[in-house]
């Protein structure tokens, strides 16, 4: 349902604004947005909407839709710009969003006409997505649209702290400050948002509302770690990860150079350090990662954090119907993600 109400908003938008030299650039946002993804945030808000709201769940399905569409929207919107500030040349094993334009804008474009064009798509998606909530017949929409905006600032002073974090030399980042930063850039609008929106619409109390924040924010930080993760453990059996070719300051690496001696510690800073690295600089910091047992600690914390959300759902803020239904949510989202 999702995938089909994306596809139609973006055809919608596309014919009206139906232009000969816009033809080739609206086919690769189109080809983007109907890559398969694991759709985690529409998954969420929708079942979390029927779990709070049995009754009037399928009475609201077309309008619930559409708000699960506007959270993909805007999560496209996120990765669309954060691909362009990391340079990644992939997405869901296709070419980035800017790599795609920068292909078709070839033959006589200037050089950034790609670039250009992804930032402002992806502003478009942007406000798509709020059009997706304020557009229902939902009574709380303006409610619902003022508290995405908060995810949405929580999101993009994440991402400072990302570009900021990835200057710094490894030495003085500190796991705080990474956790942080993966709380505002990717966990809270990943977890928190959908089940808080649907807790709204649902009519939670502004105690239990709390808690559904309390049972998102470990679940969330588990979700980046075990990405981060996926993405070390697939550099190390294909290649390079992509998070070491960016010099991304991840809570693995930091992690990592703290488990490290003192000559390999400074190996990994003086490698961080550089302004280029080769395959075998990068292949070096995968070995000495893997020397640390810093995997070993992460799979960890990660199982820690899940023990966390679990009990987080059993507080005696939330009604029991809740608590089963969100242990039950919990774990189809483990499944999703360990699978994919």
């Amino acid at each position: 349902m999702v995938d089909d109400q994306l596809v139609r908003k973006l055809a919608g938008l596309t014919q009206l604004y139906r232009d000969k030299r816009l033809d080739l650039f609206h086919e690769a946002l189109l080809e983007y947005m109907r890559r398969p993804g694991k759709r985690i945030r529409p998954l969420l808000f929708l079942q979390a909407a029927e779990l709070f709201q049995p009754a009037e769940s399928a009475h609201l399905l077309n309008e619930l839709v559409s708000v699960a569409t506007g959270l993909e929207l805007l999560h496209a919107f996120v990765l669309i710009h954060d691909d362009l500030i990391d340079s990644s040349d992939f997405r869901r094993d296709l070419p980035s969003l800017h790599r795609s334009l920068e292909d078709r804008s070839k033959g006589g474009q200037p050089a950034r006409t790609g670039s250009n064009l992804t930032i402002v798509f992806g502003d478009l998606l942007f406000a798509l997505a709020q059009k997706c909530i304020i557009d229902t017949r939902i009574p709380v929409r303006a409610t619902l649209l003022s508290k995405l905006l908060d995810y949405v600032f929580d999101t993009g002073y994440g991402e400072i702290a990302d570009i900021l974090l990835g200057e710094g030399c490894i030495s003085q980042v500190s796991a705080r400050e990474i956790k942080w930063m993966y709380q505002c850039k990717t966990a809270r609008y990943t977890f928190e948002c959908p089940l808080v929106l649907a807790g709204i619409i649902g009519g939670l109390t502004e105690t239990e509302l709390r808690q559904l924040a309390a049972v998102a924010q470990p679940a969330g930080l588990a979700f980046q770690i075990q990405n981060d993760l996926k993405e070390f453990v697939r550099g190390v059996q294909g290649g390079l990860s992509d998070d070491l070719v960016e010099g991304k300051k991840t809570l693995l690496l930091c992690t990592a150079y703290d488990r490290l001696g003192p000559e390999d510690r400074m190996q990994l800073r003086n490698l961080l350090g550089q302004k280029s690295r080769t395959a075998s600089d990068l292949r070096q910091m995968q070995r000495l990662i893997v020397k640390s047992e810093a995997v070993a600690e992460q799979e960890a914390v990660v199982e820690q954090l899940f023990q966390q959300t679990c009990l987080a759902i059993e507080s005696p803020m939330l009604r029991p119907e809740i608590q089963t239904g969100l242990h039950n949510l919990l774990q189809t989202i483990r499944r999703l993600i360990q699978t994919s």
